[in-house]
């Protein structure tokens, strides 16, 4: 497994996404690196609504150098704009510009940034790798994974409002190091010492597990 300290441009591939931009917006365009395309669209759930919730939160940086992850997770915008302006071509329409209208990087964008690193760090490790299969290993651990759409209810229900609180709850208890699910104490990745340690190496501690298996 490779390991690459500090921020980094993103790997060029990740603009195959582009597809999307037919009238979309940027947190669409977030939204689709998480869809896992193995599956056909029939039979896949949707958490739209979870992932609107994710945009919703600010990320916090709290141990060491985590604001880089919300470096790269900002950095998101910039690839965006870069693709909206080569859609334009001559110029004629006007792009609008993300990076200056949504503030803070928010706890989607970070996470979409941190899966597309271990895509990179897990290539011809001989395993399933995708962007989608790491964001959605994150959401295991946390427990956001039983949320699809169908769980949600009516927006601004009970249920619905009860949902935003524990996803916003659980990200925030995770930003302060104190996460826990079902009483497992735990953050973004469930290893040792986790909130003393930097997301960075959290997820190198992480990934270690599938590097040993192979």
């Amino acid at each position: 497994m490779r390991m690459v300290v500090g921020v980094a441009i993103l790997d060029d591939s990740y603009t195959v996404n582009e597809s999307y931009f037919t009238g979309r917006s940027y947190v669409e365009w977030l939204e689709s690196f998480t869809i896992d395309e193995r599956m056909d669209s029939s039979r896949r759930l949707s958490y739209h609504k979870l992932i609107m919730q994710l945009w919703e939160i600010e990320f916090k940086p709290s141990v060491g150098n985590d604001h880089d992850r919300a470096a790269e997770g900002l950095e998101l915008r910039s690839r965006y704009n870069d693709i909206l302006a080569r859609k334009a071509g001559d110029g004629d329409f006007v792009t609008p510009d993300v990076r200056a209208i949504f503030g803070e990087c928010r706890v989607l964008e970070m996470l979409v940034a941190l899966s597309m690193r271990m895509y990179d760090l897990m290539q011809d490790m001989g395993i399933y790798n995708s962007v989608s299969r790491w964001f959605w290993e994150i959401m295991s651990n946390v427990g956001f994974d039983i949320l699809d759409d169908s769980e949600w209810g009516t927006e601004g229900s009970a249920r619905a409002r009860g949902h935003e609180r524990f996803v916003y709850d659980i990200c925030d208890e995770i930003m302060r190091g104190c996460g826990r699910w079902r009483g497992r104490r735990g953050g973004w990745f469930y290893v040792e010492d986790w909130n003393s340690i930097e997301i960075w190496y959290q997820m190198h501690r992480y990934l270690k597990q599938y590097v040993s298996r192979g």
